[in-house]
């Protein structure tokens, strides 16, 4: 089925975001799918009162006084799909493009988040489930699309698989610790979280720690406020790494791993190694249709 025949219930959902700005909305004249085995229900009408179906009739259904009314005749109306395996931020790739792409957008993260969070809605997919990504930006754009700042798919987000280093470690794609640039390493730790391949090496106190961290990163104000508390009652055993931002906060430590990854002796270099690719991935600052970023290769 193509993709414009789902634009009903993107906007379903778009209105549910910004239910005060738009109280009342009826859907007009689109087939009715309900996902419970009942007939499709052509040219059906649906009423939506602050961002919520309020009634669901064959075309009789009078409309509202006042209610804005979208013609959706061809269109079909569904419940909202759930993408339950999904990665909307960019983490790996360690040769060719996606590699290049990685450096490339490294600033614009959150972009590259919730551009693909709205492709997905746009495709009729309400909820998506990234169960394996960069969790800062994950979670910021989550929270900007809960609190009806930004339009796209709920997000619930896994982060790092715990246990695991970042994209460039042997536990996820079998590189080695020797070797990796600054870019690399920093990744690594982006991705990691303080929930990597160092939960190996820790004592059940520490991680106890290490894990509650990790799981309170999904609420950066409880994370502040149960760091300092473990810190206050068992300081010798916080992991150092457990801080209280991300591995990636520092902007100067962000600039010295980029231009270390682009110096232009070292990019020669990785050429020859094939970790570039010799045909850049994308043209940068190239946007699409509404003057979004372009989506980039997941």
């Amino acid at each position: 089925m193509r993709p414009e025949l789902f634009l009903a219930i993107t906007f379903v959902a778009a209105s549910a975001s910004f239910a005060s700005q738009e109280p009342t909305l009826a859907l007009v004249g689109a087939t009715v799918i309900d996902g419970n085995g009942g007939p499709p229900l052509p040219n059906a009408v649906v009423v939506v009162r602050e961002g919520r179906i309020a009634e669901i009739g064959p075309s009789s259904t009078p409309v509202p006084p006042g209610a804005r009314t979208l013609d959706a005749s061809g269109k079909f109306l569904t419940p909202g799909f759930i993408d339950t395996n999904v990665h909307l931020s960019l983490y790996g790739g360690h040769t060719g493009e996606r590699y290049e792409t990685l450096v490339r957008y490294h600033d614009r993260h959150e972009e590259v988040v919730l551009e693909s969070a709205q492709l997905q809605l746009k495709n009729g997919v309400t909820t998506v489930r990234d169960s394996y990504g960069l969790l800062p930006p994950l979670v910021a754009v989550r929270d900007r699309i809960e609190r009806g700042e930004a339009v796209g798919a709920r997000i619930l987000a896994a982060g790092n698989i715990v246990g695991w280093g970042g994209p460039f470690s042997m536990t996820f794609s079998l590189i080695p610790e020797d070797g990796l640039t600054l870019f690399q390493e920093r990744m690594n730790e982006l991705v990691a979280q303080g929930a990597g391949e160092d939960l190996m090496d820790m004592t059940p106190s520490e991680l106890r720690v290490a894990i509650n961290a990790y799981l309170d990163k999904g609420d950066p104000d409880r994370a502040i406020a149960d760091f300092d508390e473990a810190i206050r009652r068992d300081p010798a055993h916080a992991p150092s790494r457990l801080n209280r931002g991300s591995a990636w906060q520092d902007k100067g430590d962000l600039e010295r791993a980029l231009a270390d990854e682009q110096r232009p002796d070292d990019r020669h270099q990785q050429q020859q190694r094939g970790d570039f690719h010799g045909q850049p991935a994308l043209r940068e600052n190239v946007p699409s249709e509404g003057g979004r970023l372009r989506p980039v290769m997941l």
